[in-house]
């Protein structure tokens, strides 16, 4: 089975949407917002227009087929970015699979939310982040990198941790040049600037509203059996993916190795998304597919014998439907 995702093959894109389509069209009638009352309130201005707008006006069935459009388009940009960045020896679609799985192994649901909307964006401050490397104009790089996370934080409010985490990728490549760090947290706070000002402008002022908020919205419960399983199982594969990655990270040429630790990187920073603020689980599991799921498709890599990468692949496919079976039942 899995060799097919790992040649280069014209039918890639088509079976990846079948795949994704198949193990997501169980959800598409769940609204999220009937499903939970306080779903996910962390701040930001995506949470009121999707739950309390866009899925109040619009077909739930249609709302989520946007979600699955952008999930699924999320992976093939993330796979073709890893492709021409060379960070695989090969050409395939290994990292596009490994995403789908992993945005499946949660009983969390499927909806357009924050984080499903942010995919892309948080894939093209991935591109910003490996372009600086050899950038003609970094200055004009990291003007985006800025702008990119200061409009991102305005819409969901935990895209916060992107900050921190480009002053990190910036040290890294750009060896600490302090004037480069002071040029990306003007431009990060550039959209802050003009937000306030259309409040100003409009009697709305409220700048606190921009603010991340950390005060919990409920406590945190216990994790069931279907989070352990799915906790479990995304570390073993993950784990099984980092290991093969770092048996052939000495092969790399040092840019791809750099490209690597940047993916490393922003995974550090959205790990803490999953519990500051509170409420924000979700969205964090599928910001974290972006760094995650490109060590996880290691676990795929080619070896001497073909049924391992077979048998992870069919646990991980029965594990989602599993998932989909523990949502629909609540609901019920």
């Amino acid at each position: 089975m899995i060799d097919f995702f790992r040649r280069n093959n014209t039918f890639h894109i088509p079976v990846l949407a079948l795949l994704a389509f198949v193990i997501k069209f169980s959800y598409f009638g769940i609204n999220p917002a009937l499903q939970n009352p306080t779903y996910k309130k962390v701040g930001g201005l995506l949470d009121p227009f999707l739950y309390e707008t866009l899925y109040k006006k619009l077909d739930t069935l249609f709302v989520n087929g946007i979600a699955l459009l952008i999930l699924l388009g999320s992976a093939v940009y993330l796979n073709q970015i890893l492709t021409s960045r060379r960070m695989f020896q090969r050409s395939h679609m290994l990292a596009g699979l490994s995403f789908i799985l992993f945005t499946s192994l949660f009983p969390v649901g499927f909806g357009l939310n924050a984080g499903i909307v942010l995919l892309p964006v948080s894939i093209l401050l991935f591109q910003q982040m490996t372009s600086l490397q050899n950038a003609q104009t970094p200055l004009g790089v990291i003007t985006n990198m800025g702008l990119i996370c200061g409009v991102a934080s305005i819409l969901y409010h935990p895209f916060w941790w992107m900050l921190p985490c480009c002053l990190v990728v910036l040290g890294q490549i750009r060896a600490f040049r302090w004037k480069e760090w002071i040029l990306l947290i003007l431009t990060f706070l550039t959209p802050f600037y003009f937000a306030i000002a259309f409040q100003f402008l409009t009697d709305q002022w409220n700048p606190r509203a921009f603010l991340p908020t950390w005060k919990p919205y409920y406590s945190l419960e216990a994790p069931d059996t279907f989070w352990i399983a799915g906790i479990a199982l995304s570390i073993l594969w993950a784990g099984i993916g980092f290991v093969r990655w770092q048996s052939g990270n000495g092969r790399m040429l040092i840019q791809a190795r750099k490209n690597w630790y940047i993916l490393l990187t922003i995974a550090l920073f959205t790990l803490p998304t999953l519990f500051y603020p509170s409420g924000n689980t979700e969205e964090g599991l599928i910001l974290l597919a972006v760094s995650v799921s490109p060590f996880a498709a290691h676990a795929f890599a080619e070896g001497k014998k073909k049924w391992p990468a077979n048998l992870l692949l069919l646990v991980l496919l029965l594990t989602a439907g599993l998932m989909v079976w523990k949502v629909l039942g609540e609901i019920a």
